[in-house]
């Protein structure tokens, strides 16, 4: 038992590297991380590229002299039957290969060699490998040598990767972190800086006798102007908090009724223009006289 506890580490690791020896065969061209055009960002696709060397023996140089041998890319498939690789483009030495075929001679030492997949191709690994098309008469020669004789294996390996569009990508982390910022903000200003008042109603009595009820709503402050082109953007009330107006041609001088310091206070802004009779507190009637003479009786609830 304890022999085979001292063997197993030293399998495990033969395993490994055996592993390691098989995957080195394969001609490793790459990932392709392909998405959708979204906007401007145009996909373009990634040429991936390999050396593929080629040794010769002296049968082959013997036989084929300088006659070419045809090659094409083929793949396997699901039923495992040879069929030409339609999802990618070849490309040797920079040209494009016509239906994926390409001409080497005893010549050729070395071909810079890469793929392109096409854009219906399918997401996950690709193994593609090379077969002898035409050999001028030497097929049976050279299928005996295979291609043990190139510098790798004959099988390539491609991967494609969808991902998606790194710009629409991009936009939806900002819109993400935009809107958490926004919510973030919302939250705070609420509780910290434009708290709703502590009054919900509002009733400005005038001297005419004209009553005008306003409710808060969550709002922060009252304003009363006589400038009816005065109020808060949408953005202006999602960033600052919302705010209710009351109109009338009593202010001569705009004057802001909020939450005051002090609990069940209230803070009255550009008072200053008026006489202010009573104590700014909530539920206590406030007498305002603007410089007409003219006064209106504010209670809040």
């Amino acid at each position: 038992m304890k022999t085979i506890l001292r063997i197993l580490p030293l399998l495990t690791i033969l395993m490994f590297i055996s592993c390691n020896e098989s995957e080195m065969k394969y001609g490793v061209l790459g990932t392709e991380k392909y998405y959708e055009s979204w906007g401007w960002d145009e996909f373009v696709p990634q040429r991936m590229e390999h050396t593929l060397e080629l040794d010769w023996n002296e049968d082959c140089i013997v036989a084929l002299k300088e006659s070419p041998v045809t090659l094409e890319l083929k793949t396997l498939d699901l039923d495992g039957n040879e069929v030409a690789a339609k999802d990618v483009v070849l490309y040797v030495n920079g040209e494009k290969c016509d239906k994926n075929r390409f001409e080497v001679t005893t010549k050729d030492k070395e071909l810079s060699f890469a793929i392109e997949f096409k854009k219906d191709a399918t997401e996950g690994s690709h193994i593609y490998f090379l077969e002898y098309v035409t050999a001028n008469g030497c097929e049976r020669l050279l299928d005996e040598i295979a291609f043990e004789n190139f510098g790798v294996d004959n099988r390539l390996q491609a991967e494609r990767e969808i991902i998606m569009n790194p710009l629409k990508e991009k936009v939806l982390w900002a819109t993400s972190i935009f809107l958490a910022v926004c919510l973030l903000w919302y939250i705070v200003s609420r509780f910290f800086f434009w708290r709703s008042t502590s009054f919900s109603k509002i009733t400005l009595t005038y001297s005419d006798g004209t009553e005008r009820v306003i409710r808060m709503r969550g709002g922060y402050e009252l304003v009363c102007t006589s400038n009816r082109k005065d109020g808060d953007s949408l953005l202006k009330r999602i960033f600052l908090g919302s705010r209710q107006y009351e109109y009338d041609a009593f202010w001569t001088h705009p004057v802001r009724i909020g939450r005051g310091r002090k609990r069940n206070s209230l803070s009255i802004i550009g008072a200053r223009y008026y006489s202010v009779v009573g104590e700014k507190m909530r539920r206590t009637p406030i007498e305002i006289v603007n410089e007409n003479g003219v006064k209106v009786i504010i209670e809040t609830t």
